[in-house]
């Protein structure tokens, strides 16, 4: 959880970078700042996700929060792109940081209570090591 979060607002600050160094230099190294650390937010997020929901809807809650990343995209775009273009890129980027910040601590709200999880149990999907999920990993012989 505490990676998400600070990778959420990590990537806020590397677009943030782009608002403070204006210029070609600026947006290089907040494009760069920003992806570099978007899979590693990706992993965070999808990794709560994952552990917050059964293996029989996990396929839906995936595609729901794809579903709902795509929506907020396709909402933002026009939206910054025209005040990009009213007020000027800096405003665009800087707003556009905010808004990847915000969010981030809605991730508290994923916190499981101490005790609440059954870490032994099993949903029966096969894992990477062959077995069962919920099963100790064994060396492949």
């Amino acid at each position: 959880m505490r990676a998400a979060i600070v990778s959420r607002v990590a990537q806020g600050a590397g677009v943030a970078l782009a608002v403070v160094i204006v210029g070609p230099v600026g947006l290089i190294l907040g494009y760069l700042g920003f992806y570099l650390v978007h899979g590693t937010a990706n992993v965070a997020h999808y990794g709560l996700v994952h552990r917050h929901t059964t293996a029989a809807h996990r396929a839906t809650m995936v595609s729901v929060n794809s579903l709902t990343s795509r929506i907020g995209g396709m909402a933002a775009a026009p939206a910054l792109g025209a005040l990009a273009s009213g007020q000027g890129l800096v405003a665009g980027f800087a707003v556009s940081a905010v808004l990847l910040v915000l969010p981030a601590p809605l991730y508290l709200l994923a916190r499981i209570p101490p005790g609440t999880r059954d870490d032994t149990a099993t949903d029966g999907l096969p894992n990477a090591s062959g077995g069962r999920t919920g099963e100790a990993l064994r060396p492949v012989a």
